[in-house]
């Protein structure tokens, strides 16, 4: 009895049934388990799940790579819900209640109850899925609401931690991303969504809030005319003056798309973008999805905070003119540079007779040399 008390104390225990044959809860859990300690082993895990719920995090998952890569570390900025006292209800006692928590602070924030959405993220045990859960929350009060969210987003964001940069960011690209797909629409939702920018920084950092508003107008711009097969400079007469760069920016843009900028003239460049701009007439637009951005290339210049920088259609920063003549170069230029066949077009201006163009060049020539764009 003894020997047998032995070998029952010492046979070890079988190991776990294959992912796919957990039942959900568990599948979830290893999914948990997997990411707090080794994130990319989580999305190796994903070929094998096979419950609805575990796939769909899955699927969330792989939309979120910030959790898994190091991030900057968050600015102290102010928000009612520092310090939120966390909720014991409804997913106190749920299988899952990290999901449970951050499913139902998403709903809350989305509907405008952004303090109960706050207190259901304060009660997630581990620090990364609660402030991913305030990320989340703030996307939510953005994506549903727009401007009418973004002071809320801006609260939630001001507290998720290290995930607080990209939840500002994102919560910018919701509101740009509801831009006019024509860039004869109507911008009137999109003028509000500057200006609820500006009103909800204003209390906390105006220079920050100029800065997220003048990436929000990049964005626009470019998704209004990314899919555009002829050119017009409507919104020069519909938005305000601090979006206007970013309608030459966008132009030029597309403009070296429709027509390969094999000519390296970059004068009678200005021409042809100038008259694009002058244009009135509607435009022609593709059916296809918008294009992503993570595609172009950042050539931004090395002291992006200098005067008269400002962002390029969302993925990179610019110098700029108040001479429309000069920003229009300066947009051909940094289009060129992220263009097949563009590089000569850039090399060109390296004589032209404006000190900025030229070193705009430089600097772009030099990007193009230690990163080259394929």
């Amino acid at each position: 009895m003894l020997l047998a008390a032995l070998l029952a104390c010492t046979t070890p225990e079988p190991p776990p049934p294959p992912l796919a044959e957990r039942d959900e809860p568990a599948q979830l859990a290893a999914l948990e388990d997997a990411l707090l300690s080794d994130p990319e082993q989580a999305l190796a895990l994903c070929a094998q799940v096979t419950a609805p719920a575990a796939r769909d995090r899955c699927a969330r998952l792989r939309k979120r790579p910030h959790l898994w890569q190091p991030r900057p570390a968050a600015r102290d900025l102010p928000s009612p819900h520092a310090g939120a006292a966390p909720l014991e209800k409804p997913c106190g006692g749920h299988p899952q209640p990290r999901a449970c928590w951050s499913r139902f602070a998403y709903g809350k924030a989305a509907s405008g109850d952004v303090a109960t959405a706050a207190s259901a993220c304060a009660a997630i045990d581990e620090a990364r899925w609660r402030e991913e859960c305030w990320f989340q929350a703030g996307e939510a009060a953005v994506e549903r609401r727009l401007a009418a969210g973004y002071a809320d987003g801006l609260s939630l964001c001001a507290i998720a931690g290290r995930f607080q940069r990209d939840c500002l960011a994102h919560a910018t690209s919701l509101l740009a991303e509801a831009a006019p797909a024509d860039p004869s629409g109507d911008w009137a939702a999109t003028i509000g969504s500057a200006d609820a920018i500006t009103a909800a920084w204003e209390g906390i950092d105006p220079e920050e809030g100029t800065q997220w508003r003048d990436r929000m107008w990049a964005e626009a711009l470019l998704y209004a005319y990314d899919r555009a097969e002829s050119l017009n400079g409507a919104p020069l007469d519909a938005l305000p003056a601090d979006a206007l760069p970013h309608v030459r920016a966008a132009v030029a843009w597309r403009l070296l798309a429709l027509q390969p900028p094999d000519r390296q003239d970059l004068a009678a460049w200005e021409v042809t973008l100038g008259d694009a701009l002058a244009s009135r007439e509607p435009a022609q637009r593709s059916q296809r999805p918008r294009r992503a951005l993570t595609s172009i290339p950042d050539l931004s210049p090395p002291d992006a905070s200098e005067a008269g920088v400002i962002h390029w259609i969302g993925v990179s920063r610019r110098r700029s003119s108040p001479d429309p003549v000069i920003d229009r170069r300066l947009c051909l230029l940094e289009a060129a540079a992220r263009r097949p066949n563009g590089r000569g077009l850039v090399e060109a201006a390296a004589s032209d007779p404006e000190p900025l163009v030229q070193q705009a060049s430089q600097r772009l020539l030099a990007a193009l040399d230690s990163a080259p764009v394929h």
